[in-house]
């Protein structure tokens, strides 16, 4: 049996553009069981009394729902599920497999423009690699997230910009994430895509679609956001879901200038946020589903 778990902000929660108990109330209409915890105590670990509320699960299974945790915390999650009776659909190595860029670039290398990290905040060994790609401009994050809403700032390093521009932007990244940098500096080199508007801040807006995996198959697509076109030809990402060691992640495609479409990221689904132009309901009816005929063995009946 699949049971949902979706974090809350007690102190935080009005002010957050995703309200994941809203997620909650539609997961429940598709007849899944839904549970919370508070995700502030878990982050100042007291995993305990974060899931205080959380009934003794024999044996069922639960999606993990909710906001990016680093290995530590997530990991203390798994750990306190498990002492009350319950599984994560998604473990910690799984959850790192579809988060940690490094875990899953060279999975998927012949599909995504190439990558280069480190695994410290050493500037001067970033620049070394980042030289390797070729010259600027380049895009910058730590092994999980970008500061693409400071995209001029602490993202985006241009064209002919030399190492202080560079040090600068990374500095900028470091700073912005603060006690949540992950891992390292990645560095990719700009692929130039079909650019659809730009926001207030200079952030680009591409032609881009997030594609949701769901038991190793490709279920859900749509734009990333208002002003993305229709596309319904995934087929070169189908065997996406054979690739990565997940049960649920999402995988970020966009349009490039020549007309294809490529592989940006991959995400875990738990912590991956629903398009726009989906509603809830899609998503979670879908899974629902599926998850029916898996537990009918009408699954198993198609396979043979």
């Amino acid at each position: 049996m699949l049971e949902w778990l979706y974090c809350y902000l007690p102190t935080l929660e009005p002010k957050q553009q995703i309200n994941w108990m809203e997620e909650a109330e539609t997961a429940e209409e598709c007849d899944f069981g839904c549970h919370s915890f508070d995700i502030e105590k878990l982050v100042d670990g007291d995993a305990e009394g974060a899931l205080r509320n959380l009934p003794e699960g024999d044996g069922r299974t639960l999606v993990y729902r909710g906001w990016i945790l680093q290995e530590e915390e997530y990991r203390s999650l798994e750990d306190e599920v498990s002492a009350r009776g319950y599984r994560l659909l998604t473990n910690t190595n799984q959850y790192l497999e579809a988060l940690h860029l490094p875990n899953w670039h060279p999975r998927v290398a012949d599909l995504t423009p190439p990558a280069i990290w480190t695994y410290d905040t050493d500037i001067d060994e970033a620049w070394e690699a980042a030289k390797s790609l070729g010259p600027p401009p380049y895009i910058i994050k730590d092994h999980v997230k970008s500061c693409k809403e400071a995209w001029l700032e602490a993202c985006y390093v241009p064209p002919k910009a030399r190492k202080a521009k560079f040090g600068e932007i990374c500095e900028q990244l470091i700073d912005r994430r603060g006690e949540r940098f992950e891992g390292g500096i990645v560095i990719r080199p700009v692929v130039p895509l079909v650019l659809l508007a730009a926001d207030f801040s200079g952030l680009p807006i591409f032609d881009e679609y997030r594609l949701f995996f769901w038991r190793g198959k490709l279920i859900l697509s749509s734009p990333y956001n208002d002003l993305g076109r229709e596309e319904t030809d995934f087929s070169r990402f189908a065997d996406l879901g054979e690739r990565i060691d997940s049960d649920f992640f999402v995988a970020d495609v966009a349009r490039t200038q020549s007309g294809e479409l490529t592989l940006i990221e991959i995400n875990d689904g738990g912590i991956a946020g629903i398009p726009p132009s989906i509603h809830p309901i899609e998503l979670y009816s879908t899974i629902a589903e599926i998850e029916d005929r898996r537990n009918s063995g009408e699954e198993e009946e198609d396979d043979d």
